[in-house]
């Protein structure tokens, strides 16, 4: 079952898939298929799909999946899978590192990584996954201090 989350006039939306390597070396994504895109059809809100892991491998199929963004962790290099969407009408977002940066980190790492992602060419700047419930709160801050620093907000 898809699960998703209504906030902001997004849904963010998750599930576990089946991904196959075939024979022929193609990626096949079975579980969105068809009836993820039937589901997709229905929702008249921005869509995004996030899966967890490093998915630079499935970048291109993950981007033609219906959805209007994808949501991306820190393993995903940005630069190279946005030469691989270009032609797709679908934003990348992420990849600040949820646990290594933004509950670990000090707030100049979190500033450093926040700087590359968006020097990397990040559509939409944001945590590569759930932000943990113990994330420091000024990290959160410095994550939004220098995204606004940045673009002299």
């Amino acid at each position: 079952k898809f699960r998703a989350i209504y906030q902001w006039g997004i849904i963010k939306m998750s599930k576990k898939m089946k991904i196959k390597l075939l024979p022929n070396g193609e990626i096949q994504m079975e579980t969105i298929g068809v009836k993820g895109k039937k589901c997709l059809d229905y929702i008249e809100v921005l869509k995004v799909l996030h899966i967890c892991g490093s998915t630079q491998p499935i970048i291109k199929d993950m981007a033609t999946c219906g959805f209007d963004g994808i949501s991306v962790e820190e393993a995903v290099d940005i630069p190279q899978a946005q030469k691989e969407i270009i032609e797709d009408n679908c934003v990348i977002l992420g990849n600040i590192s949820t646990s290594k940066t933004l509950l670990s980190g000090n707030s100049d790492e979190v500033k450093g990584d926040v700087k590359k992602a968006i020097d990397d060419g990040i559509d939409i700047l944001a945590p590569s996954c759930g932000i943990a419930p113990n994330t420091p709160l000024n990290n959160i801050k410095a994550a939004i201090s220098e995204r606004n620093e940045y673009f002299n907000l």
